[in-house]
């Protein structure tokens, strides 16, 4: 707890109990029993609850659990287990009265969160005042509501010139890193954020709900408790696919490109927090217990053994706020190392968000490509005692590269993509050296003793200028972390089939010993080669369209390399053939494309009959069949035992209820010899239209544009530069959205326009 809310607190029961002897004129009076429940009850709960402004309110318990034995244990699993155990031991013991009485209360639900002992209850205000009088209970109040902390820019990415690897990937030297064997393999890596796009090309490759022959399960390895998602990981944001590619996108040295991740072989899971660019204090908190024990999709036997080694959270209010304290401290307890975002407030000191600024975490501020620090920066000094500076260190964080939903790359300026890439280098960090695995100190400290020294002492500095409150300790460096820890040796080796000695590209070669799996993927030319601390390992390969090939125990030996070849045995093949229909009509749609999820099989398209042919080797797969954004996408299970299998579907065509769709059509660029004159930054412009223009039944005569890619009908518009989804009764409306994305026009961009055809066919293009 920090030092000035104890304060304030203490100060405000001192004048109660003054008020309540006076009252009394005697010290001996016994307590008001009414007037001390209705304190705990927060200002204006029962009113906004009589209203219907709120359908909840928190009750808040004063038990805590006691965590320190949990930190002592040093075997995984029962630390896990006891950090569990201890919370619900002491919720379900605390709660128990107040259980009954929502169960009494005539249409009254209650949820329990064992992870910080609160209940959240949908009921009337006389309930909420009933559960203040209870014993234990220390507050009643409103649920809370959490921004994600938005990038400050979005814009398309030109994967060219981002190279591969992605520019902040580099300028932390992971590369390096890599080239030692050393990409993440055995680690296990989370967010809680907007969720994750799991077919990602950079990232399906890695969840670790991929069986790796074209199924899926997602219990232990997703969870999302606003029902956006549902059973399936989704991003309806983008912001969690864009966190996600930076902790572990792409594959390395592999065959994949571009590589937008740091530790691109950890494995990933995720909980979805955050519903838009907002979270819920009830869904942090339920993704906060999926993160310290994972559960089946219904919420069932949490497995705390299924955690991840570390987890990202870009999410976060203002300095001094303690919500998510005990959260953070029981996933420290539990051995999870938290990362999160500094928030994007910066240039002013002090602003440094929550939780990013709780001495329990590690907090990254963001630079650019020149290692200076971003104008956004959040910045310290922060208010909780422990917490010497804040950020704790700095990442790439300014046009940063990232996957977005539907397999695009977008660059993302923030703090949000700075935390990423400090969990990649943690994930490194923990796969050069196992051991360190719950040692909270000695990862921070090898994040932070081999950062890149900035000195600033614009906020507040130790002597010299290093650490700081601007910069922390730096620059995180993953290469030197990497060499500052690791132990062992290195297993390296060539994948081939053993039809013709072929090379076999991106196959996954694991290394097994008593507590982890350990694994890379293989090259072009077939190549592995990964670090592993000295020990015992079984070491086998596997490949899509291949038997998997165990090589049996394997030595590692400090400082030496051991060669392990592997040969694989190709599968018998099947044909899945069908036709993609309309399921209005039963016409055949052409174009429209197949893709085997979570597999390298390249999507195939249907003819103009709507026939689509694939060949795949035996085993089970799921199909996505779509048509370019015009239809519903669906997806089909398939599976065979070298059988061939006929599989048809039909595709919805997607209509407004003005019966409008899509199709592709066929274009010509119109080389327009207009200019306006706009340019710069959030800037709007008019242009009279020479015709009057019908749109969804209203009659427009001039358009608004912006530099955010879109123009509208009803007036101008230029702050909404991050796209949203639609429609929405938001602005803008009636409008057309062919680039929305915050754009910037500088001195070689142009909006031009011009008016081509005659009359009565006449077109107006911008």
């Amino acid at each position: 707890m920090p030092r000035r809310p104890v304060a304030l607190l203490f100060a405000t029961l001192l004048v109660l109990t003054q008020a309540l002897t006076v009252a009394g004129g005697s010290a001996s009076r016994p307590p008001d029993v009414a007037a001390i429940a209705a304190a705990k009850v927060e200002s204006g709960l029962g009113d906004r609850l009589d209203r219907g402004e709120l359908k909840a309110f928190i009750v808040e318990f004063s038990a805590r659990a006691d965590l320190a034995p949990a930190r002592k244990l040093k075997d995984h699993d029962a630390r896990g287990r006891a950090v569990l155990a201890a919370l619900q031991t002491t919720a379900n013991a605390s709660q128990k009265a107040a259980k009954a009485l929502v169960k009494a209360a005539r249409g009254a639900r209650a949820t329990s969160y064992w992870l910080t002992n609160v209940l959240v209850v949908e009921g009337d205000s006389k309930l909420a005042s009933k559960m203040a009088g209870l014993s234990g209970v220390a507050t009643v109040r409103a649920p809370k509501v959490y921004p994600l902390v938005k990038p400050v820019s979005t814009k398309a990415a030109i994967l060219a010139a981002a190279g591969d690897p992605e520019w902040g990937v580099a300028q932390i030297n992971a590369p390096d890193a890599w080239a030692e064997g050393i990409l993440g393999q055995g680690i296990v890596v989370a967010n809680v954020d907007t969720g994750v796009d799991y077919t990602h090309p950079a990232l399906v490759g890695n969840y670790r709900g991929n069986n790796g022959d074209g199924s899926f399960t997602n219990d232990f390895n997703w969870w999302d408790p606003t029902g956006i998602c549902g059973s399936s990981p989704c991003d309806n944001v983008g912001h969690g696919t864009h966190t996600m590619g930076t902790m572990v996108g792409g594959d390395g040295p592999g065959p994949f490109t571009p590589d937008i991740g740091v530790a691109p072989e950890a494995r990933w899971i995720a909980a979805k927090g955050c519903e838009e660019w907002y979270c819920t204090e009830q869904s942090l908190l339920s993704a906060g217990q999926f993160i310290l024990a994972p559960t089946d999709l219904a919420g069932q036997h949490a497995d705390p053994a299924k955690r991840p080694d570390v987890v990202n959270n870009s999410w976060g209010a203002g300095p001094g706020d303690p919500f998510y304290l005990e959260v953070v401290q029981a996933w420290r307890a539990a051995g999870i190392f938290p990362v999160f975002s500094s928030g994007n407030p910066g240039p002013d000191c002090g602003q440094g968000g929550s939780p990013g600024d709780f001495p329990e975490v590690l907090s990254a501020g963001a630079t650019d490509n020149r290692d200076v620090i971003a104008d956004f920066s959040g910045r310290g000094p922060s208010v909780y005692e422990g917490k010497a500076w804040n950020p704790d260190i700095a990442a790439p964080g300014v046009d940063v590269v990232s996957s977005v939903p539907g397999g695009g790359y977008e660059a993302f300026s923030g703090t949000s993509m700075a935390a990423p890439h400090t969990s990649g280098e943690i994930a490194l960090i923990l796969s050069a050296r196992p051991a360190l695995a719950g040692d909270f100190d000695g990862i921070a400290n090898a994040v932070r003793s081999t950062a890149l020294d900035r000195i600033d002492t614009t906020c507040g500095a130790a002597p010299g200028g290093d650490p700081n409150n601007v910069y922390g300790d730096g620059r995180i460096d993953a290469k030197a972390a990497v060499d500052l820890v690791k132990t062992g040796g290195t297993l390296a080796g060539t994948v081939t089939s053993s039809e013709g000695g072929a090379p076999v590209a991106g196959a996954t070669v694991l290394a097994t010993n008593a507590t982890r799996d350990f694994r890379t993927t293989t090259n072009a030319a077939g190549h592995y080669s990964m670090f592993l601390a000295a020990g015992a390992y079984v070491v086998s390969a596997r490949a899509f369209g291949f038997e998997v090939m165990t090589a049996g125990s394997v030595t590692i030996v400090t400082d030496q390399t051991t060669t392990t070849n592997l040969v694989l045995t190709p599968l018998p093949r099947f044909n899945v053939t069908g036709h993609v229909t309309g399921s209005e009509d039963g016409a055949p749609i052409a174009d429209a494309t197949v893709a085997v999820l979570g597999v390298p099989v390249d999507p195939v398209t249907t003819d103009a009959a709507g026939a689509y042919s694939l060949r795949l080797p035996i085993g089970s797969y799921t199909l996505r069949f779509s048509a370019g954004g015009c239809t519903e996408s669906a997806t089909v299970e398939v599976s065979s035992d070298a059988r061939d299998v006929v599989v048809d579907r039909a595709l919805y065509r997607k209509l407004d209820d003005f019966g409008h769709g899509c199709r592709p059509i066929p274009f010509a660029w119109v080389d327009a010899d207009n200019q306006t004159a706009l340019y710069g930054d959030e800037f709007a412009g008019r242009l009279r239209l020479p015709f009057a223009f019908d749109f969804y039944g209203t009659t427009y005569e001039q358009i608004w544009l912006s530099d955010n890619g879109y123009v509208n009908f009803l007036a101008p518009d230029q702050y909404n530069g991050f796209p949203s989804a639609i429609p929405s009764p938001s602005t803008p409306n009636a409008a057309i959205y062919p680039l929305w994305q915050d754009l910037y026009l500088d001195a070689s961009s142009a909006i031009d326009y011009a008016v081509v055809g005659t009359a009565p066919m006449r077109a107006f293009v911008v």
